[in-house]
């Protein structure tokens, strides 16, 4: 009979735990850049966390204070907890493709794509060509440097930094992700740099021309040599813009690694 009630136990304590780890891998690959990918079914990121936290189930460390039957209230507090967890590192790894969005649409938008808007799947709102092209070099690059397999890692890691249920929002925590959003702006802005450089000295140079032939009509002249210089300065500083890329990524998985030390 006490082997049946210690049966009991042992299944609803392992039935808890894998709850709790399902919470906080389900709501880190929903954030991450990859598997957050609208192009991926629910159903599939759904499968994947359960593939995932049964394959993390036995090395997580579950605390020796963590109870063998948790109330519904304290038990949902848990789930929260681990929750806010996920979202945290989902979202401080999805600033890095913020930055590429972000700077994609300003370019397009100085170089005249912002009429031809499409659709962007991500983040379903309206992206320039320039703005998904960016994109799609920068998962291929991030797939090929296998980001992919890091972030794997960091969900397997933040067990190791934080137990099932010991998440704590601290104020340098907090702190460090309020510096990361600021990061997409200034990021964002060197990136595109270089291209609204060779914008920029178009501009001023149909600027001169107005002044010294009033009567051209230079709008009209102006938003398709701007698309071009724009695409041909694109294709000129390519090397640059990887370059950079490479550097972004070393800054996210350094970003990445403190904030899951400040967990």
């Amino acid at each position: 009979m006490n082997g049946s009630f210690e049966l009991v136990d042992l299944l609803t304590n392992n039935l808890v735990a894998m709850l709790l780890i399902f919470a906080r891998v389900g709501s880190m690959l929903f954030f991450m850049p990859v598997f957050s990918h609208e192009s991926i079914p629910p159903l599939a990121r759904v499968f994947f966390s359960v593939v995932v936290m049964i394959v993390l189930y036995p090395v997580v460390p579950v605390p020796d204070t963590f109870p063998a039957s948790i109330p519904l209230l304290e038990l949902s507090l848990y789930i929260l907890k681990e929750f806010l967890l996920g979202f945290t590192l989902g979202f401080a790894a999805n600033a890095l493709l913020s930055v590429v969005q972000f700077a994609g649409s300003f370019m397009g938008r100085n170089m005249g794509f912002s009429e031809g808007s499409l659709i962007d799947p991500l983040f379903d709102e309206p992206i320039d060509p320039i703005g998904q092209y960016q994109f799609i070099i920068f998962m291929l690059i991030f797939l090929m440097l296998n980001g992919h397999h890091f972030l794997i890692k960091l969900i397997s890691q933040s067990f190791e930094v934080a137990p099932i249920g010991g998440f704590q929002m601290t104020g340098p925590l907090l702190k460090k992700l309020v510096m990361t959003v600021g990061k997409i702006f200034v990021l964002g802005l060197q990136y595109a740099a270089p291209i609204m450089a060779f914008i920029l000295i178009t501009s001023f140079a149909f600027g001169i021309i107005g002044r010294a032939v009033p009567d051209m009509n230079l709008l009209i002249l102006l938003l398709p040599i701007k698309i071009f210089i724009g695409l041909v300065g694109m294709v000129i500083i390519f090397p640059v813009l990887m370059y950079f890329l490479h550097l972004l990524m070393r800054t996210f998985y350094a970003d990445l690694t403190t904030i899951l030390s400040l967990v």
